[in-house]
């Protein structure tokens, strides 16, 4: 068995770590806190971040029932999909990939 040195473990190691590319999964959420941004203008709610107890918030504000409301409705919904499916192709879960989007 091999006694290795901190350098010499540090050298060995490095081969077998891969880099984790993360492009997808912050594109996506740029999307979703761009889309998040755009329904707190809406509402006039400065802090909405697009969790499900923010969704509420949105869904009994009276400007959900216009085109403008349920066009970002829409979007949030798919932004939504898209961040939890690049979150899962990173091993990340929900909501742990909420988390990871607003710490940007």
């Amino acid at each position: 068995m091999k006694i290795y040195t901190q350098k010499e473990w540090k050298n060995e190691t490095a081969k077998y770590k891969k880099e984790i590319n993360t492009t997808d999964f912050d594109n996506a959420c740029q999307i979703f806190r761009q889309i998040c941004s755009e329904i707190g203008e809406l509402i006039e709610d400065e802090n909405f971040k697009g969790g499900y107890d923010d969704m509420m918030t949105f869904y009994n504000h009276s400007s959900y029932k216009t085109s403008e409301g349920m066009q970002l409705a829409i979007a949030w919904s798919g932004a939504n999909d898209l961040c939890k499916y690049e979150a899962s192709k990173l091993g990340i879960g929900s909501p742990e990939w909420w988390y990871r989007c607003w710490e940007k």
